[in-house]
Order: structure tokens, then sequence, then C-alpha cells
């Protein structure tokens, strides 16, 4: 929901529909290409490496995002 808003706020009316787009196609594109990668890896590595992974690119990608300008305050990082 905050993403929509985020989208919404921040990308010009003018682009907003080519940027929604490519948000949507880019989450439906990779959802497959990674379901697949997924089972490979578990088939090669063994399913308890990929959980600890899958866990650590989560929390990264959950708190690191929290230290870009204006992110946390969801506001532009000028303002």
């Amino acid at each position: 929901m905050l993403w929509g808003t985020a989208l919404h706020e921040q990308v010009p009316e003018e682009a907003l529909s080519r940027v929604a787009s490519l948000d949507a196609l880019g989450g439906y594109l990779f959802l497959p290409v990674s379901s697949a990668f997924t089972g490979l890896a578990v088939a090669g590595t063994g399913l308890t490496s990929v959980v600890i992974v899958c866990c650590c690119v989560l929390v990264l990608s959950t708190f690191l995002p929290l230290f870009v300008g204006g992110v946390a305050q969801f506001a532009p990082p000028d303002t």
C-alpha cells in the first residue's frame, strides 16, 4: 500500500502509467524466474542454506533502505 502511495506522490502524472506498468511487469516477470532458481539452489546446496540466504536478503532489503534520506519519513530526500 505504501509503495502505491509513493508512486502516486513522487512520479509525475505524465509518467505514472508507464512507471506503474513497469513496476507490475517486473514483479510478475521475476516471480517465476526466482521460483525456478530457488528450486535449483535447494537442489544444489540444500534447504537450510537457501533459507538462511533468503532470510539475510529479506532483512537487508528491509532495513538498508531506511538509511537512504527521506525513506524513514516517507518523504523526498530534499525535504
